[in-house]
């Protein structure tokens, strides 16, 4: 699989008591095609709109990675049932963790330590000083995608 558009980071929180998000694929929109809507608080519509079709976003949540998802598509859909968290785009999971009592940590995945707003925007890596001045002195963008492609196995 060709990760050429992962670019992307976003923190999750489940809003139905559980700890996990997105774990349980009665949440998913389509669970035989892994396909859910990843949501966003309802303020939040320019940052819903930032990733396009067939870019990937890393999820984290509890400080781990729990999922790799591309874009479906460039709409924002609206959760008429929700109040808080209203907006989503459709996603497609290509990884999930396997262990969900250990999903791998923010240092395995991004090779360092970095402390994420929790504040559930999606992040692009290429804007975060912290990620450029360590992945730029290795093999910058390009070179960690190939890492994230090895690390979780994604095929």
């Amino acid at each position: 699989m060709n990760l050429t558009g992962l670019k992307w980071t976003k923190n999750v929180k489940n809003q139905d008591g559980r700890y996990w998000a997105y774990k349980d694929k009665t949440e998913y929109i389509e669970p035989a095609e892994n396909i859910f809507g990843l949501h966003w608080k309802f303020n939040q519509y320019e940052n819903a709109c930032k990733p396009q079709k067939d870019d990937f976003i890393i999820l984290r949540q509890h400080a781990r990675v729990t999922h790799v998802v591309r874009v479906l598509d460039n709409e924002l859909y609206k959760d008429l049932t929700a109040t808080e968290f209203s907006l989503y785009r459709m996603v497609k999971t290509v990884w999930i963790a396997n262990d969900w009592h250990n999903p791998p940590t923010y240092e395995q995945v991004f090779g360092q330590k970095i402390f994420f707003p929790r504040d559930g925007k999606v992040i692009n890596l290429e804007n975060m000083n912290v990620f450029q001045e360590s992945w730029n002195s290795k093999t910058g963008l390009l070179g960690f995608q190939k890492h994230v492609q090895q690390l979780l196995q994604i095929s």
